[in-house]
């Protein structure tokens, strides 16, 4: 049996790439960055709903406002502990 030639693909060489490696400071930068702008959005959003649970009068929107102020309150926790997280990070990295 005849083996058929083939055609052998030239490979070039990725020698004059140079990959720099990504700073980890800038990635923890953008992140602090994208917290405190959630920050800032859910305590307007926690205030709001706080006003809004104190002027309403009927029942119905108290108990949506008090729902709505306990979520949004939760979720500023959660932002506030991912930001001592990060600050932390970034403290022990130096």
């Amino acid at each position: 049996m005849v083996k058929k030639k083939r055609v052998k693909k030239s490979v070039k060489k990725r020698s004059n790439l140079k990959v720099k490696p990504k700073k980890v400071e800038n990635k923890i930068k953008r992140k602090l960055n994208i917290i405190i702008k959630n920050i800032i959005v859910f305590l307007v959003l926690f205030l709001s709903s706080i006003v809004l649970y104190t002027a309403s009068s009927s029942e119905v929107y108290d108990n949506l406002f008090l729902l709505l102020s306990m979520i949004f309150g939760f979720i500023l926790i959660a932002f506030l502990i991912v930001l001592l997280m990060l600050i932390f990070l970034k403290w022990t990295r130096k």
